[in-house]
């Protein structure tokens, strides 16, 4: 019994300690892109590689660290706006990011697009970034690995590049529009609720970037046009649920990387993007409350607790890579500010809240017997000679609390 008090004590505690360790780790993020700041010829900026010795820096580590900075310093600090110069200067043909011809990487303009006015839900005046990111797409309002130019073929359409496009153009009010119905359409046709492997790396980082997008459009006019669009979305978010369940708690945290060539006349060239599926899956559950159950609720509680704690050790890295990436620290980041608010409103919202974030609900049996079994020992001081049946009855309360009580314990551990 007392062992069984602590485990509803610590249980009735964790949604607390996880909020806490969770704002704790954002913090230790920030401090660590602060820490990290390149100078770049009179602008500042951050490389991918967090843990790197030598001085490097790019597209994708610089879009990360403003995303990170502005939550704590706004975007009118002279850190994010010298790293927003620099993510202009892929405008100026004499640049470095023109000579490695990252102006024909759809993911880095992916990330230039997620770097403008970061704070703002909505950017209605018109963005360079998200103009070219547009500009890049195919014909149909899809989007491949690289934009065709300087010699480039036109690529094949990428499921991948689609979703992320359409996430990143979500606050765009230019993007509203034939072009973003098509794309919607396309990636909805794309799912199936066929069931994949736990280790499966790359069918689960599609699927969650997919959801993440289509769920951004939910409700509008976009999502409105396309046939059947609430079922397609549900298919992508059970097959990720599923995957999720399976998922035992040594892979976490794994990283998928995604190669991709762009074959020019001149030569070929190889690059990649490296994703967390679990830790985007967590969020995509996250940025739809409604939709969730316990399935997803405890997933998103594991990585969220495996986050928190390798950020705070300062080790968070990929199972399967030994360094610090800033786009899986942009991630973790993104879903750490996720869940810290609405834990709070949670909190605020009484018991539906508490069903969401935290296992609080499991105490209810508890009280139910304890009041069925003070109501006997009431009874007994009217009649002691019931002592017989009154203890039986006791035995029988007790037992009808403990097993739904030791059920609700054990569907809401963490370990």
């Amino acid at each position: 019994m007392a062992k069984l008090l602590r485990r509803l004590r610590a249980a009735a505690r964790a949604p607390a300690r996880r909020a806490r360790a969770a704002s704790e780790a954002r913090i230790k993020i920030v401090e660590l892109f602060e820490n990290s700041i390149q100078d770049v010829g009179g602008h500042r900026g951050w490389g991918q590689d967090l843990d790197s010795q030598v001085s490097q820096y790019g597209i994708y580590g610089t879009s990360a660290g403003v995303q990170v900075i502005v939550t704590k310093d706004g975007e009118n600090s002279g850190v994010v706006q010298d790293a927003l110069n620099l993510l202009r200067t892929i405008e100026d043909p004499e640049s470095l990011f023109r000579k490695k011809r990252d102006h024909l990487n759809t993911y880095k303009l992916i990330y230039c697009a997620d770097a403008t006015a970061p704070l703002q839900t909505s950017v209605a005046s018109p963005s360079p970034p998200m103009d070219r990111l547009m500009t890049g797409a195919l014909p149909g309002g899809l989007w491949g690995d690289y934009v065709a130019g300087d010699g480039l073929p036109v690529p094949l359409a990428s499921e991948l590049a689609t979703a992320l496009a359409v996430y990143a153009l979500r606050r765009y009010d230019g993007f509203h529009g034939p072009d973003c119905t098509a794309a919607l359409k396309w990636l909805a046709e794309t799912g199936s609720e066929h069931a994949w492997s736990a280790a499966d790396l790359k069918t689960p980082t599609r699927y969650a970037i997919t959801l993440l997008a289509l769920e951004a459009y939910a409700g509008t006019d976009a999502a409105k046009a396309v046939d059947g669009f609430e079922d397609k979305v549900r298919c992508f978010r059970r097959a990720l649920t599923r995957w999720s369940r399976r998922r035992p708690r040594a892979y976490l945290c794994e990283q998928y990387r995604h190669d991709f060539v762009e074959s020019g006349p001149y030569k070929a060239q190889s690059d990649f993007m490296a994703f967390m599926p679990d830790c985007i899956a967590a969020f995509a559950f996250l940025e739809a409350p409604q939709h969730l159950n316990s399935r997803r609720r405890r997933h998103a509680r594991r990585v969220i607790d495996k986050v928190s704690s390798e950020v705070l050790r300062a080790r968070f890295h990929p199972r399967n890579v030994g360094t610090r990436s800033s786009l899986d620290h942009l991630w973790a980041h993104r879903l750490l500010a996720l869940f810290v608010p609405a834990t709070v409103q949670a909190a605020m919202r009484g018991l539906r809240g508490r069903l969401i974030f935290g296992p609080i609900w499991i105490v209810g049996p508890v009280w139910v017997a304890m009041l069925l079994a003070a109501t006997v020992l009431w009874r007994l001081s009217f009649d002691v000679d019931g002592i017989e049946e009154a203890i039986v009855l006791v035995a029988a309360t007790v037992l009808v609390a403990l097993v739904p009580t030791l059920f609700a314990i054990r569907m809401a551990d963490d370990r």
